[in-house]
């Protein structure tokens, strides 16, 4: 009595875990500023056209969680605001955190975001105003879908 999955039975439920992560040249945030990322070897970029992710299944999102890194100074305690954005349209918010830890960590076990296959995510940063900004910043994460 199993469901059906891209390949044919796949037992009473499946979970996809798909990642993301940047794992670029070190990135330093600027003040005030809104960034844009997936699974990439890319710095985040400031356009929402670009690091799509695309999902190659129907499901739910159920689960995201990302680690901010700074190698660099750790920057002071303001908030950032770390989201999943669906399709360049809406945001889901993962977790803000305002502290000086390494790493940050950002984490959401209770999501539910409908996919459709086709559609695409990308991970959002809302920076603040820093006192101090961090510098040498490395992003990585992972989401779980359930399908």
């Amino acid at each position: 009595n199993g469901s059906t999955g891209p390949t044919g039975p796949t037992g009473p439920s499946s979970t996809l875990h798909l990642g993301f992560s940047m794992l670029g040249t070190a990135w330093n945030p600027i003040d005030a500023t809104t960034y844009y990322f997936s699974n990439e070897p890319a710095n985040p970029g400031t356009s929402a056209t670009t690091h799509k992710l695309y999902m190659p299944y129907a499901g739910t999102i159920k689960f995201a969680f990302v680690q901010w890194n700074s190698s660099g100074v750790t920057g002071t305690n303001e908030n950032i605001s770390i989201y999943l954005r669906l399709n360049n349209t809406t945001d889901y918010l993962i977790q803000t955190v305002g502290n000086t830890a390494q790493p940050r960590e950002f984490l959401n076990t209770s999501m539910s975001i409908t996919i459709a296959a086709g559609d695409y995510i990308q991970g959002k940063v809302i920076c603040p105003t820093w006192a101090t900004n961090p510098t040498n910043v490395l992003l990585g994460g992972y989401f779980t879908i359930d399908y």
